[in-house]
């Protein structure tokens, strides 16, 4: 049976966000664009690639709206009723997670990150799955914010890029809903945190 896959990627717009760690959510969905062949058109308030792969339905979305506000797209997007939590994954940045590392869960908290708390607070559930995507944690008396819309080294934007190709690598079973197999090979350490 087909099937139909959302990604969110979250980010921010503008050149000026474009390389940074906050970012990371988008450097997901513009790779797994390019790598089916996807372009992205604007919407009101969001970029969105789809097609059909493999004989289902792919949505890549990248919200406008800056990252606080992520979830005020879901306002001019139909899902429908059985369209969560199995078919929606959004991307994000982690700083608890190192480089290289990524972890794919069900529901739970927003675990400090503005994007997803406007997205519980928007959809009035938590009831989704979210794959944070590893960049480190701030030295110690840097500032949050500041660290977040910083630009990662080579060596952490390599590893980063390492998570974001084992989610792509991982898409047949997302396709079939197969997450407990696609969380084996996500939720492994690959380095230290």
């Amino acid at each position: 049976m087909a099937r139909t896959l959302y990604i969110l990627g979250l980010g921010n717009p503008g050149k000026r966000y474009a390389s940074t760690r906050h970012n990371v959510g988008w450097w997901l969905v513009d790779s797994m664009a390019l790598y089916f062949n996807l372009s992205f058109s604007l919407k009101k308030n969001y970029e969105e690639a789809f097609g059909n792969v493999k004989g289902n339905k792919v949505v890549l979305i990248k919200p406008l709206t800056y990252m606080n506000n992520s979830g005020s797209i879901f306002k001019n997007m139909f899902f429908p009723k059985d369209g969560l939590p199995d078919n929606l994954i959004i991307c994000a940045d982690q700083v608890d997670l190192s480089p290289g590392n990524g972890r794919l869960r069900l529901a739970g908290g927003h675990a400090g990150h503005n994007g997803i708390k406007s997205i519980i607070s928007d959809l009035g559930t938590n009831n989704f799955y979210r794959y944070y995507i590893g960049v480190g944690r701030q030295a110690p008396g840097q500032d949050l914010a500041d660290y977040v819309l910083s630009i990662p080294t080579p060596d952490e934007k390599t590893r980063i890029f390492e998570t974001i190709e084992r989610f792509v690598n991982t898409f047949n079973d997302l396709l079939n809903m197969e997450y407990q197999r696609v969380m084996e090979v996500l939720n492994k350490r690959y380095y230290n945190d």
